[in-house]
C-alpha cells in the first residue's frame, strides 16, 4: 500500500502585514508622501489663492490701452499723392 502524499500546509498570515523588499517600501512612502504634497499645493493654490490669482489674471487681461494710429499718405500707381 502506498502512502499517501502529504499535504503541506502553511498557516495563512493576515494580508495586513507586507514583507516586500526595503527599497521598495522606502520609495512606495516617498511616492506616497510626494502624492500627498502635490494634492495639499493643487488645494492651496485653488481655495486658498485662488482668488488672489483670478484678480491678478483679470488685469493682466483687462488692460486698456490707446493707440493713436498714423495716418500716412495714400499714392496712387505711379507714386504720386494723392
Amino acid at each position: 500500500m502506498k502512502n499517501p502524499a502529504k499535504h503541506v500546509t502553511r498557516k495563512q498570515s493576515k494580508a495586513t502585514k507586507w514583507n516586500g523588499p526595503k527599497r521598495l517600501r522606502i520609495a512606495t512612502v516617498f511616492g506616497l508622501l510626494f502624492w500627498l504634497f502635490l494634492f495639499v499645493r493643487l488645494g492651496q493654490i485653488q481655495l486658498i489663492s485662488g482668488p488672489i490669482y483670478a484678480q491678478k489674471a483679470h488685469k493682466q487681461y483687462a488692460r486698456e490701452v490707446k493707440l493713436e494710429a498714423s495716418r500716412g499718405s495714400i499714392y496712387d500707381r505711379r507714386g504720386t499723392e494723392l
